[in-house]
């Protein structure tokens, strides 16, 4: 019967020990490895050969030199930086071969179990959040429907009487010569209170519409340079009366586009007359246009107290105000540039504001132009659905 071949045996112990699921390293007597299984060599990032066996563990505590794991009896637990990150620790027994040490590592299999029933309890638990999130956005989604159709139902039906109110103060000021004074200024009084309510209102009723994905627009070409100049106008008294002036700096060649003629003024209208909420007394509030770089860019810029970075974008946010209040005791609601943003990017174009605290607040409002000439005119009566 043929003896089976010693160097045999140990060769294909050899070719077990490299491709084995093992963890396989030899070390000189330096500590450095000098050889590596494929385990080995792929647990563990970058090159393994020449490096030395301790630069491989992660000293959660302090890991003891090579010479005391030898005359320690093992096996012993070590962790190992592994190629994706996570540590990972193994059960290591070192058997002395005289000139090399052999390393050989198993998966610490109590450590495994504990992983994976660390990782069951994090899923189920991570599963029971997400259902209850889950839960509380549709009691969320739910609440904000119902705000919205309260807020709608409410503006709507608040508008009625206010402009009945607003009717009857019209037609006590065409009886003017029969009324004193005192009863002119508070007529006065009745229908600036009385045009504020609506404007408070017709936000209500926009931000209502907003959130319900009901805002829209009609496209009509038009001409932006007269809308703009027409707002300027309409608002250089409500300017006047806090001492303060509106400068309209447009070019003469600002194109025709194609927008909702309504929601441009109602976005003029919001940014101008922030400006001058929040500018003080005796200042100018500058209104510009320009065109280039492919879009029109229309911007207004106030000499207030500027806008803190931490507020630059809570003020575009429904009811979101920043910490500067208004100088002359207007009211707010915090629903203007919110709106202002929705339109201004229901055009394809975007709302952005440039401040810095104490030297005021330029907010710089762009929309696209069109990119063949017959784009305006195929624009016209076109209806862009927000949500």
């Amino acid at each position: 019967m043929p003896t089976p071949d010693h160097n045999f045996f140990e060769h294909a112990f050899h070719r077990l020990l490299l491709s084995g699921p093992a963890l396989y390293y030899v070390l000189n007597r330096d500590g450095r490895v000098v050889e590596a299984g494929e385990t080995a060599m792929r647990i563990v990032p970058g090159p393994v050969v020449g490096k030395a066996f301790q630069d491989l563990l992660l000293d959660f505590t302090a890991v003891p030199g090579l010479y005391d794991l030898l005359l320690r009896p093992g096996p012993h637990l070590l962790t190992l930086h592994t190629r994706d990150g996570a540590p990972q620790t193994f059960r290591f027994s070192f058997i002395d071969l005289g000139h090399n040490i052999l390393c050989l590592g198993a998966q610490d299999s109590q450590e495994t179990e504990m992983l994976r029933n660390t990782l069951l309890e994090t899923n189920q638990e991570l599963a029971a959040r997400t259902r209850e999130l889950q839960r509380s956005n549709a009691r969320l989604e739910t609440i904000n429907a119902q705000k919205n159709r309260f807020l709608g139902m409410a503006a709507h039906d608040l508008r009625t009487p206010i402009g009945h109110v607003l009717y009857s103060a019209d037609l006590l000021r065409d009886e003017g010569a029969n009324l004193s004074p005192e009863q002119a200024e508070a007529l006065s009084v009745i229908d600036h209170a009385g045009k504020s309510m609506l404007r408070i209102l017709d936000d209500l009723l926009d931000i209502a519409n907003i959130e319900a994905g009901r805002f829209s627009l009609n496209l009509a070409p038009s001409d932006l340079a007269a809308g703009i100049r027409a707002v300027a106008q309409r608002l250089t008294p409500l300017a006047a009366a806090k001492n303060m002036r509106l400068a309209c700096s447009l070019p003469p060649d600002l194109p025709e586009l194609a927008f909702d003629a309504i929601r441009m003024e109602q976005l003029l209208t919001n940014l101008i007359s922030n400006a001058v909420k929040y500018a003080p007394p005796g200042t100018t509030v500058r209104i510009a246009g320009t065109c280039g770089d492919g879009h029109v860019a229309i911007s207004v810029a106030d000499q207030g107290v500027g806008v803190a970075a931490e507020d630059r974008e809570r003020i575009f946010e429904p009811f979101g105000r920043g910490q500067a209040r208004p100088t002359g005791d207007e009211k707010s609601i915090g629903l203007g540039l919110c709106i202002a943003r929705t339109i201004a990017r229901g055009h394809g174009g975007d709302l952005v504001i440039d401040s810095q605290p104490g030297q005021g607040a330029v907010f710089l409002c762009t929309l696209p132009l069109p990119r063949r000439p017959h784009d305006v005119a195929a624009s016209l009566g076109a209806r862009v659905c927000l949500h």
